[in-house]
């Protein structure tokens, strides 16, 4: 069976890389699937296209796809050479591109090659190379994994001739005759499991594909080392491998993780040496905690749980809690479980409740109760804009606030084993006539390693910062903090609750989130709104005019991505100068002063950007707002969104569309 095999930057690369799994599943595979087109991804779905159905060229969104898997790094590179990136397109850089295309191909490839599938590519193939070649077609076996440029230029074998890319070399890797990796265990090779427990058994397979035609014999070993490259196991192997044969459970990797203090980072590598073909090696790295003390927390802790999935998970992390029952608290922390607002008769049941003094939930928070939300599988929370995305990363984008100690940004990568907030694999149901519009967004397809899946879209109005960001340019948040009144309301939209004592992650987040909303004091409401200088001028602010595409920190400030400084454009803005440099928000004393008029800014991605960062001032200077996530907006898709800002484009995450 032939077929087209288009998956785009809108589905997570582990989507890519599972895709064949039903095929693979089956006992008796119907026919053998050729995907005559395929992509990593394909090449429109990098640029913004002016509506569905066309295809353009002209603006590239290299750079917020990038962010989807390295997070600021790519803005980090363009800061470091600004005038070099400048030249590209206002930073949009193709080293960037390729190193994301490099991604999806060693991925992508090699998972679909042990799945048992051959590739025939389609016109992405000429960008593998860094010039064109064509070569001697009649010398090419078919039968032999390979790739050839669809476009003439002098003669050659590419592989030879032409010098390929960093999306090339990957490629050209992970189509080699013999392939050689480390993955999963049990089968699952595309597992990424990379967090452990201080004497939990750590499990991953060598992965052995052979398309020679003919026999060949493998021999290689497999070590652990510390960071300073110290041996401290290591294990032979040796098999054999026939024609078209895959091994992906017999070659174990198996060790009791070392016992630590800290977090420590370990290395698995393997050499693998085929009697035919190269030698290959492979790395995989790996993290283990210390055994986690339960959190001490002295507040109040009350709990509004129908479902009863939380309720679980608090008495695991031997938290004492109470259960509400037709009363809101006044004080304290309340904790509202998974899924106990995306249930309408949940929802309307709490929202019924009132304080001892009378007061509906809204009013209790802004009065100072602290409340923490977990896990919601639903579009809308509060008047919050939330998708069912299943991202395997989120970035930290608050470095050194409290829910983090003990924790690093890599830690956000592939969470371990399998979320369960929705089904892995849902009936995609029958199309409707007009299949052009079915679905929505691409396929839901697995749960595997999947950080969150319902993160949610940072909104433009509110005193908010983002702990973490995700997705295209970093606009999507799974642990979201926000201030109204004197009260404080956290969104973890991180899928911790089935994980909680089994992932080091999900359960140090979760004790520290307990941790912080005991002690973190009130916000003040009687702070001001950040001043605007080009409204309440001030003489030790001098401003100035500056062009740039991409704005600098004075300093990070929680919340505040480069992405949201970042304004695809050159931009003549006025800003604040501070000795030969200039910002357009400055931190003195603990307050706030930007330029941030909505007027400066060409385009509603600008404004909305803007607006963002307004939301993370407030906040981060110690104030709250009025305005924000509320039980009143439920279903609210407008009020804490009020600049569309899809402007003469399609969303991003209906490239895969035609």
């Amino acid at each position: 069976h032939t077929t087209m095999g288009y998956i785009n930057y809108d589905a997570d690369l582990q989507v890519h890389e599972n895709w064949p799994l039903k095929w693979y599943n089956c006992p008796q595979k119907p026919r053998p699937i050729l995907p005559t087109e395929f992509s990593l991804p394909y090449i429109c779905s990098a640029y913004l296209r002016p509506t569905r159905s066309a295809h353009s060229f002209q603006k590239p969104i290299w750079i917020e796809w990038a962010a989807v898997y390295y997070g600021e790094e790519p803005l980090k590179e363009i800061l470091k050479e600004k005038e070099k990136y400048g030249k590209e397109k206002a930073g949009q850089s193709k080293e960037i591109y390729d190193k994301l295309r490099a991604l999806f191909a060693k991925n992508i490839l090699r998972a679909w090659r042990t799945y048992g599938i051959s590739f025939a590519f389609h016109a992405e193939v000429r960008r593998f190379f860094k010039s064109h070649h064509k070569p001697d077609v009649i010398k090419i076996d078919p039968r032999v994994p390979f790739y050839v440029s669809d476009v003439q230029a002098t003669e050659g074998d590419p592989f030879v001739d032409s010098p390929l890319n960093r999306a090339g070399i990957e490629a050209k890797k992970a189509l080699s005759p013999f392939l050689a990796y480390i993955g999963g265990p049990n089968g699952r090779f595309t597992l990424k499991d990379h967090t452990y427990f201080s004497g939990e058994i750590v499990k991953k397979a060598v992965i052995l594909v052979n398309e020679y035609e003919e026999n060949i014999k493998v021999s290689g070993k497999w070590k652990l080392k510390n960071t300073k490259g110290i041996v401290l196991l290591t294990k032979d192997f040796k098999t054999s491998l026939s024609p078209g044969e895959r091994k992906t459970e017999e070659i174990k990797i198996e060790f009791n993780a070392p016992q630590v203090k800290k977090r420590t980072d370990y290395i698995i590598e393997i050499e693998v040496t085929p009697s035919k073909g190269e030698k290959q090696k492979d790395y995989f790295k790996i993290t283990v905690f210390p055994p986690v003390k339960p959190p001490i927390v002295s507040s109040k802790i009350y709990l509004y749980d129908p479902v009863g999935d939380t309720k679980k998970l608090l008495q695991k992390a031997s938290v004492k809690f109470e259960e509400i029952y037709k009363e809101i608290p006044e004080k304290g922390v309340l904790i509202i479980g998974r899924k106990s607002l995306s249930e309408k008769s949940y929802f309307n049941t709490l929202t019924s409740w009132k304080t001892s003094l009378g007061y509906g939930i809204d009013n209790a928070i802004e009065r100072g109760l602290k409340v923490l939300i977990f896990e919601q599988p639903a579009e809308n929370i509060l008047g919050l804009k939330a998708e069912e995305r299943c991202w395997r990363h989120a970035f930290i984008t608050a470095k050194n606030h409290p829910v983090f100690d003990g924790l690093k940004e890599d830690d956000f990568s592939y969470l371990k084993g399998d979320s369960n907030l929705t089904p892995a694999y849902p009936d995609p149901k029958i199309p409707p006539k007009l299949s052009y519009a079915h679905p929505k967004r691409f396929w839901k397809w697995g749960n595997d390693n999947v950080v969150s899946t319902f993160p949610i879209f940072k909104p433009q109005l509110g005193a908010y910062r983002a702990l973490l960001s995700c997705g295209f340019e970093l606009g999507e948040s799974p642990l979201i903090e926000f201030t109204k009144g004197e009260g404080r309301i956290i969104f973890c939209q991180i899928d911790v609750t089935n994980r909680y004592g089994i992932d080091p992650v999900s359960t140090i987040l979760v004790n520290n989130l307990l941790s912080y909303l005991d002690k973190v004091t009130p916000p003040d409401p009687s702070i001001s709104e950040p001043t605007n200088l080009l409204v309440e001028p001030e003489k030790s602010f001098p401003i100035t005019e500056t062009k740039d595409y991409i704005f600098s920190f004075q300093k990070p400030v929680w919340g505040i991505t480069l992405y949201d400084v970042y304004m695809r454009d050159y931009l003549k803005l006025k800003t604040i100068k501070e000795g030969n440099k200039s910002y357009l928000f400055v931190e003195k004393n603990g307050k706030f002063y930007h330029t941030l008029s909505l007027s400066q800014f060409k385009t509603r991605w600008q404004r909305m950007k803007s607006l963002r960062i307004l939301s993370a001032l407030k906040i981060n200077q110690g104030g709250s707002s009025n305005e924000g996530p509320s039980f009143s907006l439920q279903g609210d898709s407008f009020s804490l969104y009020p600049i569309n800002w899809l402007e003469g484009f399609v969303n991003p995450y209906l490239h895969w569309r035609w």
